[in-house]
């Protein structure tokens, strides 16, 4: 029998917190929709079934629509927001994902509903002693990210500078990407979340710059 995988913590708004437990760790039967070679899957550590995965999608969903007050508003809709489950639904392969693997799928289908009080308390397993991001430190001055600690000597002279860009994506752009990845309150929160988390931890920094 395999170990549950992390469970999601979600804080809402509404000051409810809800926890939602992942698969029960128990291999799924096979149905007559799953498409072959699920099943199997799930003898791999670490993988669960589509069908798992699915279950626990809608249940994030049901668990947004009755926890929030209204989780459409800032998404375009009702409609919006169960097309986007769809695709949720869709991407979700045949042989399965790993909670990492499903923690990356679902991100932005949380982050659309638009809210910096919906967001996930859980997710990737960081090393704060080995960040794995960028070697530098950021805070937020004005409207723009500073650096303010460097992991390196050598990187002593870039202490003082602005960010214009990493990997040739500028500053703006990334900020759109973090709302797309996390719900965000303003610029300023924006600009926070890049300096505490997306441009620290390399998790976090892959999904915001896949390439």
């Amino acid at each position: 029998m395999r170990s549950k995988p992390r469970s999601f913590l979600f804080a809402f708004s509404t000051s409810v917190t809800v926890m939602m437990f992942g698969a029960c760790g128990c291999p799924a039967p096979p149905s007559a929709t799953e498409p072959p070679g699920a099943a199997a899957a799930t003898a791999r550590p670490g993988v669960f079934s589509r069908a798992e995965l699915t279950e626990d999608a809608r249940q994030l969903a049901n668990i947004l629509e009755a926890s929030h007050p209204d989780p459409y508003i800032n998404g375009g809709g009702r409609i919006a927001f169960h097309r986007r489950l769809r695709r949720v639904l869709n991407a979700i392969p045949g042989e399965g994902m790993t909670s990492d693997e499903f923690f990356h799928l679902v991100r932005p289908f949380v982050a659309g509903v638009g809210d910096a009080h919906t967001n996930f308390l859980g997710g990737y397993e960081v090393d704060r002693e080995r960040p794995g991001g960028l070697p530098l430190r950021f805070r937020v001055v004005e409207q723009s990210l500073v650096v303010a600690g460097v992991s390196r000597e050598q990187d002593r002279g870039w202490l003082g500078s602005r960010l214009l860009s990493v990997e040739g994506v500028p500053l703006g752009d990334l900020l759109d990407r973090q709302r797309r990845l996390r719900g965000i309150d303003n610029p300023y929160h924006g600009l926070q979340t890049l300096a505490d988390e997306s441009l620290r931890y390399e998790p976090h920094l892959r999904d915001l710059i896949p390439e």
